[in-house]
């Protein structure tokens, strides 16, 4: 008798799978961890050019630094006549100072000198004051930032002092004879022109540029001469402007800047760093129209306050805008356009004390008085910056004195005296690397 065999369930035999809502599942998984890696690259990538950047401005501010101090590297540059400049390469001390040295002390003090033919009298950096009216204030006897030592319409920089008479070029076949106590026959400054500036060297494209700004790093006792204070360079490292490009006759990016081929039409020729006549930067070597200015380091004054009794106006991490200006104030569209380069994130300020300071913000504070206003908004507009104000500046200023405010009308002798902030430098272009270069000592008597 057969045995009859049981009905075969289909499922049985059936292997294991997914349904197609776990498919989808899966899919809008791995879609959402590809596209969580692939937000993570841009990060990576800005963060490897942030860190390589870094690398390279510090190899550029040595560069800077070799070339500011070091008279070896002085004696092949030229006055602005063309000419080798004589105490350069004589490299024999002047003053007892290097022949390097020796430049940038004629800029700190001018009136060490006797200069021939007539320049417009100055004490220099300035002594805080008018030796004619002590109740007057001249400018960079506070710290304040030189920046005119670069040339906007060439691009070349200036090592010590600016060849001028009455804010007028000197004709390149007109000489300056500093003469007291060595009679020496030179042109009062030698030409860093923007080839010697670039980095890396030696390439077709190069990558950074760095400029420099002075100041005399003052104790604020302006009863002395200003040569007894050390002299102190700024020297900012920017990435050329990202939409530089060779055309035409130039055969390179660094052909385009420097000629080196010395067949570049000037329709064709680039700055490492071009601005417009409103001092914006434009991106792209030119002036935005074609024509060539360089953009160069800009100043700015800004108010700081501390004064403990209102909470509102103790707080070292801001900057304010100026209301006392010691200088002249920009025009309104200028001051607003100096604000916007300044407030950029990441920006990089160095005040007349030598801090360097990051902005990480900005805002408005409508609890600082003092009637404050920009752009008709009422309250102080600030700049949060890392790190602080030092406690140092803090502690040496009465809080007493001006609400709690550094920065002050220059009314009388001992205002001069005080130790604050009154300015900040800084490029429009956001800098890879700041570094402060002293370029020489004081002659202290």
């Amino acid at each position: 008798m057969s045995q009859e065999s049981a009905p075969i369930n289909p499922r049985s035999k059936a292997a294991p799978s997914f349904t197609l809502v776990e498919i989808l599942i899966s899919i809008l998984i791995l879609a959402l961890g590809v596209l969580g890696l692939g937000a993570l690259f841009p990060v990576i990538i800005r963060e490897q050019r942030l860190g390589a950047d870094a690398t390279s401005g510090v190899s550029a501010s040595n560069s800077a630094r070799a070339m500011l101090t070091e008279a070896e590297w002085g004696s092949g540059l030229v006055g602005n006549g063309g000419a080798k400049h004589p105490v350069l390469q004589s490299a024999v001390t002047v003053d007892g100072l290097t022949p390097t040295e020796w430049l940038w002390a004629v800029l700190r003090d001018g009136s060490r000198y006797t200069l021939v033919p007539p320049i417009r009298p100055q004490d220099g950096l300035g002594r805080g004051y008018d030796s004619s009216n002590v109740n007057r204030f001249q400018r960079y006897g506070q710290g304040e930032w030189f920046t005119a030592l670069i040339d906007l319409q060439t691009g070349a920089a200036k090592i010590g002092f600016p060849n001028i008479t009455n804010g007028v070029p000197v004709s390149p076949a007109t000489k300056v004879k500093y003469g007291n106590p060595t009679s020496v026959d030179v042109f009062g400054c030698v030409d860093l022109p923007v080839s010697a500036r670039l980095f890396p060297t030696g390439g077709l494209e190069p990558q950074f540029v760095w400029d420099f700004a002075v100041q005399r790093v003052t104790d604020f006792d302006h009863t002395h001469r200003p040569d007894w204070d050390d002299l102190r360079a700024v020297v900012f490292v920017r990435r050329i402007d990202q939409r530089l490009r060779a055309a035409g006759s130039a055969a390179s990016i660094l052909d385009a800047i420097t000629n080196v081929s010395g067949t570049v039409i000037l329709a064709d020729r680039r700055f490492p760093v071009g601005e417009d006549m409103n001092g914006n930067p434009t991106l792209d070597g030119t002036d935005g129209l074609g024509a060539l200015r360089y953009s160069g380091i800009k100043t700015c004054e800004v108010d700081f306050y501390f004064n403990p009794a209102n909470p509102a106006m103790s707080r070292r991490d801001r900057l304010y805008v100026s209301t006392a200006w010691a200088g002249q104030k920009p025009a309104a569209n200028v001051l607003a356009l100096m604000w916007a380069q300044m407030k950029q994130p990441g920006q990089k300020l160095v005040d007349n004390l030598g801090n360097v300071y990051t902005v990480t913000g900005y805002g408005n504070e409508p609890g600082v008085t003092g009637s404050e206003t920009f752009d008709g908004v009422a309250g102080a507009d600030y700049l949060r910056i890392d790190p602080p104000v030092p406690e140092s500046v803090t502690q040496e200023r009465s809080a007493a004195a001006s609400g709690g405010r550094e920065t002050n009308v220059y009314s009388n002798n001992s205002g001069y005296a005080t130790r604050a902030i009154r300015q900040v430098a800084f490029t429009p272009q956001i800098p890879v690397s700041v570094t402060l270069v002293e370029v020489a000592k004081g002659i202290k008597p």
